[in-house]
């Protein structure tokens, strides 16, 4: 018996070192995907050194205006749907071909400028009078008190004092408003038009002659009151002087060229 079982050992061991052949099907089979676990999900992934090259790059460039309107072009009307909007056109270049019109200027001549000159040294002149006589309120009303004193002696004296302020302010108050009247209309001609000079005419000769009457009556009163009769007096004679010379051919011309000239405005290149 012991004869027969030694080669059946032998072949037993040389099966089992025999190498087995796999077929095709096991070759070709992938192996089977394996799912991430939750560590694997939630780990960030490591960061990476910037190159040399990279720390070179330079930066991407802002987003412009027009990648802005190309990419709000497009308007969501709900899920799933999607509208463009047509393109604006694109703005024209900037150049000198057609620039802005510009206003010649016309220098002024020497009767404009003795007019100019004579017109703010009158302002001049009636804003002093007037500060003076408003600063000397209470001489000047108490002189006045005594003027109606002597016409009316039988008044009381709250009604005689109530009489004098009535009467002083409004005389001074419209002295300063013919004034101011001057002054806007002496602003406009000096802005170049001429026409306003022939409505400053009769606020000279009719209006300020009427308010220096009336405060010389209201105002001045008595003798102690002849410093404000001079100034209101000056102020008068250099307002017509400026308002005369304003109406000389030679001013003429001046306002014609500066009408002309705001007609037909040059043009900064156009040379």
């Amino acid at each position: 018996m012991l004869p027969e079982m030694a080669p059946r050992q032998h072949d037993a061991v040389d099966d089992a070192t025999e190498p087995t052949s796999s077929s095709p099907e096991d070759e070709e089979a992938p192996p089977p995907p394996t799912s991430p676990s939750p560590e694997d999900e939630e780990a960030p992934p490591p960061p990476t050194s910037p190159s040399p090259e990279d720390e070179d790059a330079p930066p991407p460039p802002p987003p412009t205006a027009m990648s802005m309107s190309a990419a709000s072009s497009v308007v969501h009307q709900g899920p799933g749907a999607a509208r463009t909007r047509p393109t604006p056109p694109a703005r024209p270049a900037m150049s000198l071909e057609t620039p802005a019109p510009v206003v010649r200027d016309v220098p002024r001549t020497r009767v404009i400028s003795f007019a100019r000159l004579a017109w703010f040294a009158s302002f001049g002149l009636g804003t002093a009078a007037i500060l003076f006589a408003a600063f000397s309120s209470g001489e000047r009303i108490a002189a006045l008190e005594s003027a109606v004193t002597g016409l009316a002696p039988d008044e009381s004296t709250g009604t005689v004092s109530a009489l004098a302020a009535i009467t002083f302010w409004p005389a001074l108050g419209l002295l300063a408003l013919v004034t101011i009247v001057e002054s806007i209309v002496v602003a406009v001609i000096l802005r170049g038009r001429g026409g306003p000079r022939w409505a400053l005419l009769p606020i000279v000769v009719v209006a300020h002659v009427g308010a220096i009457l009336l405060a010389d009556a209201f105002v001045v009163v008595n003798e102690a009151g002849m410093p404000l009769l001079g100034l209101f007096i000056l102020q008068w004679v250099v307002m017509a002087a400026g308002t005369a010379v304003s109406l000389l051919p030679d001013a003429g011309d001046w306002f014609r060229e500066k009408r002309e000239a705001r007609s037909a405005p040059s043009a900064v290149g156009s040379e």
